[in-house]
């Protein structure tokens, strides 16, 4: 199946954008914006980009969903634990919150970013299959009619949820729900055609959702859905749409003008190993500048260094990336 190319470069802008939240030198307005289409734009595109078969069984479902994410979310969990048990449970915050070594354990199996304290970024894996599985089951029992009215029920059922439950039940329940929105936009966002807009058009209404994106700033709050944590709800749903336009539209651009951004296109085909590993990899490169180097802790603190470690990281990544798609695809949710 050909692959669309803004799909995999927003996805790539995505990661890069999960890899820049996570280190703290970067301004805290850069921070917020980033966050405010992050996960959201995550789930729009996967929702644009599912396959599922409405005719599938449920059993066929389940097999599709073991081999794309619960073997990785598994198989990246032992790494990360066995590294944290190893190594990074005596550095840094690990020591100061003194975790005991079942905690991890039991995160695993409730899925649920406060408890993966080795590798909180894999609770994203758990809340994509929640959301996918709730998706499924509303194709299976809605018809298209029923969409508009299935849309305003999740959206009710996240609200309520993320007011009287926000990050206590497994697996990411509680934001599965929030983010099916996205999803159910996404897919149903297949349905447009912008291929005859002009690229004025489409200009313009970049500009415009970005200006309205860094307009409203001052008054959001860092929205960080891993511990669903949105400030106001309903203005988190609004922004975030907004961020999502204005980042799909701009990808849809750079795929007319330059028609094929290889390592771009390449970090949004492999999303799940880079999320999955990258703070080891940040880890190893300041332990190597450390201890090795001699150089002090201190220059993380410098934004161009740390732009150095984001793009250092993603180097390193490549050879992996590439060894596991060819000896170990099911490491990466691959046939």
């Amino acid at each position: 199946m050909q692959r669309t190319l803004w799909v995999d470069y927003a996805r790539g802008i995505a990661m890069i954008g999960v890899m820049v939240v996570h280190l703290s030198a970067f301004p805290n307005e850069l921070i917020k914006w980033i966050y405010t289409w992050l996960i959201p734009l995550f789930f729009f595109v996967a929702g644009y980009v599912n396959n599922i078969s409405r005719q599938g069984s449920f059993t066929v479902y389940i097999k599709h969903q073991t081999r794309r994410l619960i073997i990785p979310y598994i198989c990246f969990n032992c790494i990360n634990y066995i590294y944290w048990i190893c190594i990074g449970r005596n550095f840094g915050i690990s020591i100061d919150n003194n975790i005991e070594v079942w905690h991890p354990l039991i995160g695993i199996l409730y899925g649920n970013a406060s408890w993966l304290t080795h590798a909180v970024p894999l609770w994203f894996i758990p809340c994509l299959l929640t959301t996918e599985t709730l998706f499924f089951l509303i194709r299976k029992l809605s018809t298209r009619k029923q969409r508009l009215t299935t849309v305003i029920t999740t959206l009710s059922i996240g609200f309520l949820l993320y007011t009287t439950l926000p990050n206590q039940l497994p697996w990411s329940f509680a934001q599965a729900f929030t983010m099916l929105t996205f999803y159910l936009f996404g897919n149903l966002s297949k349905t447009i055609n912008i291929k005859n807009t002009a690229n004025l058009s489409l200009l313009s209404l970049v500009f415009i959702t970005t200006v309205l994106s860094i307009t409203f700033l001052p008054i959001l709050s860092i929205a960080n859905v891993a511990y669903n944590t949105l400030g106001n709800y309903w203005f988190f749903l609004m922004t975030s749409f907004i961020g999502i336009t204005s980042i799909t539209l701009s990808m849809i651009l750079i795929e007319r003008k330059f028609h094929n951004i290889k390592l771009l296109a390449f970090l949004g085909q492999n999303t799940l190993f880079i999320m999955s590993c990258h703070l080891i990899l940040y880890a190893c490169i300041k332990g190597f500048t450390c201890f090795i180097l001699k150089l002090p802790l201190d220059i993380y603190h410098n934004i161009y260094v740390n732009i150095l470690l984001v793009c250092s990281t993603i180097l390193i990544s490549i050879p992996f990336i590439i060894g596991a798609n060819k000896y170990t695809p099911w490491l990466v949710g691959k046939k």
